[in-house]
């Protein structure tokens, strides 16, 4: 894919992933580090509450950690004790 040109000024962007599986977070944190020279700073994970468990998601977060790619995450925005306990 060809991208288009970024004006001169310096510009700060995340990728938002709303993953349903862990392979769909990897995918995006490998894009999120091909686009760092594009002005991408991280990734934010969200997505449904009611769907997967952190584990599914563990590998992709580190990945991003180790590739120097800022992370945001949501958790406990609804009432599920589970969603925030620690595994």
């Amino acid at each position: 894919m060809q991208l288009p040109s970024l004006p001169s000024h310096h510009v700060t962007a995340g990728c938002c992933c709303c993953p349903s599986d862990g392979a769909a977070a990897l995918e995006t944190v490998e894009l999120a580090h091909e686009l760092r020279h594009r002005g991408v700073a991280g990734i934010d994970l969200s997505g449904n509450p009611a769907v997967g468990a952190w584990p599914t998601w563990l590998p992709a977060l580190q990945a991003a950690r180790e590739l120097g790619l800022a992370v945001t995450l949501h958790c406990g925005e609804v009432d599920n004790a589970e969603e925030v306990r620690l595994s």
